[in-house]
């Protein structure tokens, strides 16, 4: 059957809760979480809130995850960019949820497979123009749009592409530096995926 989606979003409810007892803040989970904005509608497959007591609704992570099953299963990267990108533009105008009050980030997970990864290779320069062109939030919050490989046994994400902090990531354009990269976030990823990575290696 393979790593669902369920599972990548329990585990993302995990990290997230895992880091608020370090950190000392709330969070708030919402999976499935809807948004419908004059037509626009669709559904968010986890969206987490985390603040405290002095920065109520501080910062927000909407998260659209797939499986191996669902990228199969999908007509192409553009399919997915497109509800990536509806997703980012209606989130917020279409749900109950407010607008954080300092970060917004909006993740594209997927699932740590040598098939997903490998799709998001041959993809890569339609999905680095995604991340690279991220939706401003409102009031001059900050928005952040990265894309990642998720393993629903290890809570340490590996970014392979992104913009987050005003800065463009982009790990997977790393050439040989990209096996140790993995690696060194998730050996459990590195090792599902290690084959994928020598070909992309090999290829360049």
């Amino acid at each position: 059957m393979g790593i669902t989606e369920d599972e990548l979003a329990n585990s993302i409810i995990d990290e997230h809760r895992q880091l608020s007892e370090i950190m000392e803040y709330d969070f708030d989970a919402y999976p499935e979480a809807h948004y419908n904005h004059y037509g626009n509608r669709g559904v968010a497959d986890l969206y987490i809130v985390e603040e405290s007591d002095d920065r109520p609704n501080a910062n927000g992570f909407v998260y659209e995850l797939k499986s191996e099953y669902a990228v199969r299963q999908a007509t192409g990267a553009n399919e997915i960019i497109r509800q990536f990108n509806k997703m980012r533009e209606f989130f917020f105008d279409g749900s109950s949820h407010d607008h954080p009050t300092n970060l917004v980030r909006f993740t594209l997970g997927f699932a740590g497979t040598e098939y997903n990864l490998r799709h998001i290779y041959e993809n890569q320069e339609m999905y680095a123009a995604t991340v690279k062109n991220s939706y401003n939030s409102v009031d001059g919050v900050e928005s952040e749009s990265v894309i990642q490989l998720n393993d629903p046994e290890t809570l340490a994400p590996v970014v392979v592409l992104g913009r987050a902090n005003g800065e463009i990531i982009e790990p997977l354009a790393a050439d040989d530096e990209f096996g140790p990269y993995v690696a060194e976030r998730n050996e459990e990823i590195f090792e599902r995926c290690e084959n994928a990575i020598r070909e992309i290696a090999a290829e360049r």
